[in-house]
């Protein structure tokens, strides 16, 4: 069995030099990718779930030491019609994937660098940030409600 879900993620990016790119993931399925300008942006689409576990990744790239002036926050997520920030901020993690030099200074001074990050949506730095959750959709919103 499975169910079509729709997909609604609200970006905010703000960027001086370098554009971050975006690349959304369900499960291993690519569903979207592109260099994002400064601004709001919503990005819609559809999938086709099994009944069973699930993923939806969002990889950041694009960040760079030349260009430090640049982050994504991610705003909203909404899955069928249900805004699910509550579950976000719970559910969902964020690995870093931190820059060197910055990195190994900081390990060095004595700095323990969170990895991953749980509910992080503001990503400074290249990373990819992951929402794990079950297909039928309701039935693990009805969880979370509990």
């Amino acid at each position: 069995m499975s169910e079509h879900i729709k997909f609604e993620i609200h970006l905010d990016i703000e960027c001086s030099c370098v554009r971050p790119r975006i690349k959304i993931y369900v499960d291993e399925q690519f569903v979207f990718t592109r260099s994002m300008h400064s601004g709001s942006h919503v990005i819609k689409f559809e999938y086709t779930c099994d009944f069973g576990d699930h993923e939806l990744r969002i990889l950041r790239s694009g960040k760079t030491n030349k260009c430090p002036e640049q982050s994504v926050e991610l705003k909203r997520v909404i899955i069928d019609g249900i805004n699910i920030r509550n579950i976000i901020w719970i559910n969902s993690y964020n690995k870093n994937i931190w820059p060197e030099p910055w990195a190994s200074q900081q390990r060095e001074a004595g700095v323990v660098l969170e990895d991953p990050v749980i509910g992080e949506t503001v990503f400074g730095h290249n990373c990819t940030w992951t929402l794990p959750f079950t297909s039928p959709f309701y039935k693990y919103v009805m969880e979370w409600l509990r």
